[in-house]
């Protein structure tokens, strides 16, 4: 048998162990709720049924069964429909989640997650989901598990794994005697914002405040949205893709919701961490640069087709009329190299590895994204 854990979401740690055990029998997971193994995705990064894994207790065998979201084994996309051999300590990649192969005898709470869950049936012998412990720490009865596990929805996980190295900020906090004048507030607010002063004529009341801060959470959380989104379309395409680095990290890239995000950015600044500001306008620069990528790359896309539908290109291929061939036998023939054509162009579009339509597209939004920050830098 081999576990599967998850070992984050979105760099998010659960806030307690998840993980199924596999065995001979080939068991799917994905975000449908009739896997053996169910991982919520809000997002759809996750297909409903994402791949396929099985045990005999020496060999143990990964399938994707997915085109449209890849799996990532080590750090490499394998092959929809293909079998791989995984190891323990192997990491499997699919949408924001991280996962890890381990072996099923791995401790939990003093004890292995077999003898944890012994009264399981032997193929969905697990360790129990976090909704069954009352912290992170490991409690010392761990009842039996559903016999599907399901990781909790993502916007649950109720504690965000912290960078290595990284210690959070504690608010910012105003003696009385250090209370600030109202009207300084509304001025300081005004001036930030980039407005005249006449435009607060009541102040920063409470219902006003409550307002921009649901403005505010709700430009967040849209941010992250779009962000998440355009990382999924680069990893469709193949393109480079964000990577946690030791400094300047963006934290509407690295936290999974709003709420996270505006908390750390309302905090003195995290070590590691991009202030507020900067943050914002990178990511809604990397957007403007992905929706101009886009565009550059279906273009390009786009007349390639063509090209290759082109008639006198079709007409070419075929051999010069004889004297004796008909016009409408030469027709015939170039209607059957016109399916031809259609044939495999329709089946590199279908295909999951980097054809010809992928290389053209990608080759276009790299260079209409670097052109423009290369115009942004230099402006």
């Amino acid at each position: 048998m081999i576990k599967i854990v998850v070992v984050s979401y979105n760099n998010q740690a659960p806030p307690s162990p998840v993980s199924a055990l596999f065995g001979q029998e080939a068991k799917t997971f994905g975000r449908s709720d009739d896997n053996f193994f169910v991982l919520p995705d809000p997002k759809h990064m996750v297909s409903r049924k994402q791949a396929t894994v099985r045990s005999d207790g020496l060999h143990h065998v990964i399938t994707s069964l997915s085109h449209a979201n890849p799996v990532v084994l080590n750090g490499r996309e394998i092959d929809a429909g293909r079998e791989y051999e995984l190891t323990v300590g192997d990491e499997i990649q699919v949408g924001l989640y991280v996962l890890r192969a381990e072996t099923h005898l791995s401790a939990v709470g003093g004890r292995t997650s077999a003898e944890a869950v012994d009264t399981a049936p032997p193929d969905v012998r697990q360790s129990a989901p976090p909704a069954v412990l009352a912290s992170n720490s490991a409690p010392s009865i761990v009842e039996p598990p559903s016999p599907n596990p399901v990781v909790p929805f993502p916007g649950a996980l109720a504690k965000p794994a912290s960078a290595p190295g990284i210690t959070r900020g504690e608010p910012l906090t105003v003696s009385p005697a250090e209370a600030v004048d109202p009207q300084e507030q509304a001025a300081a607010f005004l001036r930030g914002a980039g407005l005249p002063a006449t435009t607060l004529s009541p102040g920063l009341t409470p219902e006003l405040l409550e307002l921009l801060g649901k403005v505010l959470a709700t430009a967040v959380q849209g941010t992250i949205d779009l962000s998440a989104l355009r990382a999924l379309i680069k990893r469709e395409v193949r393109a480079e893709v964000t990577m946690v680095v030791v400094k300047n990290n963006n934290p509407i890239k690295f936290f999974p919701d709003a709420q996270t995000v505006m908390t750390q950015m309302l905090r003195k600044k995290m070590p590691g961490f991009m202030g507020p500001v900067e943050a914002m306008e990178e990511a809604y620069e990397d957007l403007h640069a992905h929706q101009l990528g886009v565009i550059a790359g279906m273009r390009a896309l786009i007349a390639d087709l063509l090209a290759r539908f082109d008639p006198t290109l079709l007409e070419k291929k075929q051999p010069p009329p004889s004297f004796f061939g008909s016009t409408a036998g030469r027709k015939a023939k170039m209607w059957d190299a016109y399916q031809n054509v259609f044939q495999r162009i329709d089946a590199e579009i279908k295909d999951n590895s980097q054809t010809q339509f992928g290389e053209v597209f990608l080759d276009a939004y790299e260079a209409e994204v670097e052109r423009f920050k290369d115009g942004n830098e230099h402006g």
